[in-house]
């Protein structure tokens, strides 16, 4: 065999292992991130059996890994933050009023904030929840973006001394956009995002007119955490399993589940650190029952 054969024989055997590590590496990938086809259709199986159904591709989807976020509790403890957003009326008990060009901020102990323009009635502008649904209308929606990115200074926040010690990517996720054309407000749904997955299960709304936010309410952490530790979770089958279980102990079969969603939950510790858990909420179809999970505790809460 001369040299140039050689050499094309070794460019196909070295082509073919290449596509058998390449194939290797996807099968492992999925099985370490996605439970098996008979895991799947057992477990579809069992669930049914004593009457409670799933909705099929729910067991399907990509598990999870999940982190446990660290940081400081009380806003009134971090100079630089408040300073982002006005100057310190008063401080109280970790709750913190400040007070800016535009209007006035209230940052609670509990990681809840709200904000009223001068001159405007922020409770009145919430009322009405029947107004069209804009979310789809895509320059509305990266305009409402920019506007609330603006309003709570992401890119001055991300800069603070406070949180530049952090590593979690912050972000806000607009979820709806409610249009009132009397008044050309827009009444905008999101919520705070730690590495992309949904912080708080209630969110954060704002109501936008003429361009700016004029009222705002919800949970944000503006103090971001410190430290993220790879949490040792219970995955979705043990959710529907124990989900599964409760029912049956309670003499209710509990319905038919319409999906699983994930969201942080703040705790904070007797040692002065706010804790974010992952939290798993299960929904049901036709109806507005629900059911919580602590991933890392396991329990029901």
């Amino acid at each position: 065999m001369n040299v140039k054969n050689l050499k094309i024989v070794i460019a196909a055997i070295l082509t073919v292992a290449n596509i058998f590590f390449i194939v290797m590496i996807s099968l492992n990938f999925h099985h370490r991130n996605y439970y098996d086809r008979n895991t799947v259709e057992k477990a579809y199986n069992i669930i049914e059996r004593d009457g409670m159904k799933i909705s099929r591709g729910i067991l399907e989807r990509k598990q999870k890994k999940f982190y446990v976020y660290t940081g400081g509790m009380y806003i009134s403890l971090f100079d630089d933050i408040i300073s982002v957003y006005g100057e310190l009326e008063k401080s109280s008990s970790g709750d913190v009023s400040v007070v800016s060009e535009e209007g006035r901020f209230v940052f609670h102990s509990d990681c809840t904030f709200d904000y009223t323009k001068d001159g405007e009635d922020g409770n009145r502008l919430y009322e009405d929840m029947t107004l069209p649904d804009v979310s789809e209308t895509g320059r509305i929606k990266k305009n409402a973006k920019k506007i609330i990115d603006n309003f709570l200074r992401i890119e001055d926040l991300s800069k603070c001394f406070s949180n530049s010690k952090s590593s979690v990517k912050t972000d806000i996720e607009i979820e709806k956009i409610l249009f009132d054309s009397s008044s050309v407000t827009y009444i905008v749904y999101g919520y705070q995002t730690f590495e992309k997955e949904k912080v708080s299960e209630e969110g954060v709304v704002f109501v936008i007119r003429n361009g700016e936010v004029v009222s705002a309410k919800g949970e944000f952490s503006f103090i971001y955490p410190t430290e993220k530790i790879l949490a040792d979770c219970i995955d979705m089958l043990n959710v529907v399993f124990s989900e599964k279980a409760y029912f049956k102990d309670s003499g209710n079969v509990g319905g038919i589940i319409s999906d699983i969603s994930y969201f942080y939950k703040v705790y904070d510790s007797a040692e002065g650190k706010r804790y974010f858990i992952p939290m798993c909420r299960v929904e049901y179809e036709n109806t507005t029952n629900h059911s919580i999970y602590n991933l890392v505790s396991g329990n029901r809460e």
